[in-house]
């Protein structure tokens, strides 16, 4: 309880002061553990089974057939080749 006394005494500024580095120390500690549990999700991560419990559909492409054509001359050099 002597701290609590301790800490009533100090100036606001003081307070504040612990107050965010013991923010900034918890929170460091948390991100440290999430990056850790994150690259072990990572590395345990398997593609194939993922795709599978989505259960996407597969996607069906019409299949069409290009006509054929032709481009019409318009210089006339079939003409000149047949000569």
């Amino acid at each position: 309880m002597d701290f609590l006394k301790k800490l009533r005494v100090l100036p606001e500024k003081n307070k504040k002061i612990i107050l965010w580095t013991i923010v900034i120390v918890i929170a460091l500690v948390l991100f440290f553990f999430w990056f850790r549990n994150l690259g072990d999700k990572l590395a345990n991560f398997k593609t194939g089974e993922f795709k599978e419990k989505l259960n996407l559909p597969e996607p069906e492409m019409p299949e069409f057939e290009m006509p054929a054509f032709e481009i019409p001359d318009i210089y006339g050099q079939e003409e000149k080749q047949q000569e």
